[in-house]
């Protein structure tokens, strides 16, 4: 039997190690594999940081430290899965530790990591080729977007882009009826609502013309101060809930202002809006550009005249919104669907083992 570590960055409760990784230890573990996790971070540090936006030091003290301990075993393991980076902002001392055991290591990326050592020059000082030398030591790189691809190529040639998917079983097989006033929706968390605050212009104008509401998934309550006279709705998130709330809406949003970071994200909340039957509209950032093909599962907007366009679209056309919303889940159901991607998943970490 095959023996993993996951070193997550978070538990079951943080989205990214959700997704990437713990949706599909069921599925390794009835094919054989012996699975052992280790997140970075507990639940109690995730549901504060989510719910204040900071952190106590001696939490994240007490978490490197665990991470620490949790490496001093890894020689009796075939395969070490690591999110991102074993320490942020610690120069790659265990990722070289690792690779010293000759013990295989791959590293699965679904964010922009790099930028958050090249944005400051005393950090980009001491750590700026902290990524790269750890992907130059990896034998192999999963990565979620092309952009984070291409940046990892210039260092290492093993890649393999794995989207971040949604398991179907927990989604309805039917489109659902939608409620009588129109729903704008957004998933997310308190750490990207600020993004929405790029389309607040097409919002107001499209608000005061039309009757409707935006549900807003996971935004924290001071984003309404932001969008006054606006029908926002806060919906505090659940993972048990998410789709439930997700089907209420008319059509799903994906607003991005167009930095570095946001050139790496992997378009995740277009992917449960479309398995949702929704039709989706976001910024033609990243990923994005691939995943909403035009006016056929959705639009792409980047200008305020472009996001009326799309909004308008919708409101007056209920058959157009249904149209896009099968042609959504149908692009799910082929390429962005835990049913698919699982066993190309398995198959990938026993190559790297077998290759060992």
């Amino acid at each position: 039997m095959k023996k993993i570590l996951f070193l997550t960055k978070y538990t079951k409760a943080g989205v990214n190690s959700r997704y990437r990784t713990f949706q599909y230890l069921p599925y390794l573990i009835k094919n054989g594999i012996d699975v052992t996790t280790s997140p970075l971070f507990n639940d109690k540090y995730i549901k504060y940081i989510y719910r204040t936006g900071h952190h106590f030091l001696k939490d994240v003290i007490y978490a490197y430290l665990k991470r620490i301990f949790s490496l001093l075993n890894i020689g009796h393991y075939d395969l070490i899965v690591i999110e991102r980076e074993i320490l942020p902002y610690i120069p790659g001392f265990f990722e070289w530790i690792v690779s010293k055991f000759n013990v295989p290591y791959i590293l699965d990326y679904d964010d922009a990591t790099f930028h958050h050592y090249d944005t400051n020059k005393i950090v980009k000082f001491f750590l700026g080729s902290k990524i790269k030398n750890i992907i130059k030591n990896a034998s192999l790189i999963i990565t979620g977007s092309s952009y984070l691809t291409n940046y990892a190529k210039k260092t290492n040639q093993n890649i393999v882009e794995i989207p971040t998917v949604i398991d179907l079983n927990r989604y309805s097989s039917e489109q659902t009826l939608k409620n009588d006033i129109f729903t704008i929706g957004w998933i997310g968390s308190p750490y990207t609502d600020s993004y929405l605050l790029e389309i607040y212009p097409a919002l107001n104008r499209f608000c005061t013309e039309h009757k409707c509401r935006i549900n807003l998934i996971g935004a924290h309550e001071k984003i309404k101060e932001k969008f006054k006279n606006l029908p926002v709705n806060i919906i505090k998130w659940s993972e048990d809930s998410e789709i439930e709330e997700m089907q209420k809406f008319n059509v799903g949003i994906m607003p991005l202002p167009n930095t570095q970071w946001t050139q790496g994200k992997c378009g995740f909340k277009l992917i449960q809006y479309m398995g949702c039957f929704l039709p989706v509209i976001a910024s033609p950032i990243g990923v994005n550009k691939n995943i909403v093909k035009e006016n056929t599962n959705g639009y792409l907007a980047d200008t305020k005249e472009r996001w009326l366009y799309a909004l308008n679209e919708l409101f007056n056309d209920k058959k157009l919104q249904k149209e896009m919303g099968l042609a959504g889940r149908k692009i799910v159901e082929k390429n962005y669907s835990f049913q698919v991607m699982a066993p190309y998943y398995l198959k990938t970490l026993l190559k790297v083992i077998e290759e060992q």
